[in-house]
Order: structure tokens, then sequence, then C-alpha cells
């Protein structure tokens, strides 16, 4: 009997066991999320052969759990033909995610480095009451670097203090990682080349300015919200005179 009673003793306290025991929690994707910073430094310049520039700066933040990482690789000439976004996890592993329509590329710019094409788009439109056409930045590439910490109050809980991206390879990378680290960001100053909009013989009139991220949604982004992706400024432009005046801004989407 004693016998018997101690196997049952045994085995009811391994059922115990069983049933109680807490599952491993799965890991989590740490997602990036996107948000465009208020348009700065915008000015009316006169360039070469009198061309008129719309000249600003464009800083394009990441608020999510985890960094926007790009990765190319198999080097085709001036492109590279694998493309992967890297999505780090919560239990410290991380993974590539294919990306066809994504484009890295070396343009002699003066920048020996690879750019991500398209990454940020901005362009301005005329409100209603003016006659014009669209017209765009001429920046097509983009260096994904942690050049700009955000503010302190803008930053994250899970911001981290130090630079993670600052290299985009040069003429003669096989292979490159890009990125923008959580509360930083990839910053753009209006004196650098391309970050303009010719507005040579634009209309006195209102016009508005507006610069997304990831405009073709192909970095996959926290919860999927692009809601934050886009900066817009409402403009009364005098482009005979290099003088404009800001009459309204917002942080929705462009239209």
């Amino acid at each position: 009997m004693r016998v018997r009673a101690g196997i049952a003793l045994v085995v009811t306290m391994l059922l115990s066991s069983t049933v109680f025991a807490s599952p491993a929690l799965a890991a989590t994707n740490l997602l990036p999320d996107m948000r465009m910073a208020p348009i700065y430094s915008i000015q009316i310049q006169t360039g070469e052969q009198g061309r008129k520039k719309l000249r600003f700066g464009t800083i394009a933040f990441n608020d999510g759990d985890g960094p926007l990482e790009v990765r190319g690789k198999s080097r085709r000439r001036g492109e590279m033909t694998v493309i992967r976004q890297w999505i780090h996890e919560s239990d410290g592993t991380s993974h590539g995610v294919l990306k066809s329509d994504a484009e890295i590329f070396y343009a002699r710019d003066g920048h020996d480095h690879w750019h991500v094409s398209r990454f940020i788009v901005v362009r301005l439109r005329p409100n209603p009451g003016t006659t014009a056409s669209e017209r765009r930045i001429r920046k097509l590439g983009f260096c994904l670097v942690d050049s700009a910490q955000a503010p302190v109050g803008q930053r994250p809980p899970n911001a981290v203090n130090t630079p993670a991206y600052g290299d985009c390879g040069w003429s003669k990378s096989s292979s490159v990682r890009l990125g923008v680290s959580v509360g930083w960001g990839d910053n753009y100053p209006p004196e650098f080349t391309f970050q303009s909009i010719d507005v040579s013989g634009l209309p006195q009139g209102n016009y508005r300015i507006c610069a997304t991220v990831n405009p073709q949604g192909i970095w996959t982004e926290k919860n999927n919200n692009f809601s934050n992706n886009s900066y817009w400024m409402d403009l009364d432009l005098n482009v005979a005179t290099n003088q404009l005046t800001v009459t309204n801004t917002g942080e929705t989407a462009c239209w």
C-alpha cells in the first residue's frame, strides 16, 4: 500500500508541474515607425543663370520599437540587386525580408556612398486659385544614417543613446548596411545637393509643400502606421522677389 501511495504521489506531482508550467513567450518583431519632422529653413534662392530654387531641410525620425535597417548585396555595376529590410526581434535574433520593389544605387553626386531610392518625396502643388503645375524635389537617393537625435520630449522610451548607423559604403562596396535607430533621424539640410525644388517661373500665389517618408510603403512599419509619414506647409510665394510666408502647417495626409 505504501509503495502504491508513493507512486500515486509522484504521478500527481508530475501532472501538476505539467499543467501549471508557463509557456515560453514567442519573440515579437521590433518594427520601426517613421515620422516626418517639420520642414525647416525654407527659403527661395536665386542660383546659376537666374534659376529660382526653393530650398529646405528635412528630417525623418524613427519612433518605433526597432531600427529601420536596410541591407543590400549582390552588386551589379552601380546597383545592389538583393535588398532586404532587416527585422530585429525581442529575443535578440533578427531576420531579413526581401524587398523586391526597393532600389539601392551608387550616384556620382559628389557623395561617395550608396543611396536608397526615393526614401523621401517632396512635392509642391498649387492651392485652388493658383494656376501652375506640380513640382518635385530633384533628390532621388538618400543615405540612411543616424545624423540627428530626436528632441528629448519626442524620444520614445526605448530610444538608444548612441548612433548605430553612420556609414553608407563607398564606390568599391559590394554590400551595404544602412539604417535609422529608434529615437534618431536622417537629416538633410537645405544646402545638400538636390535638396531643393526649382520654382522658376511660378506665378505668385498660394502653394502647399509636402514631404513624405516611405511614400510607397515599401518599408514595413509598426502597425502599418503611415499616418505620421507626412508633413506639409501652406506657402504664399512670390518667386520674383524671393519672398515667402508660411500660412499653415500640418502633420496629416498631404492633400
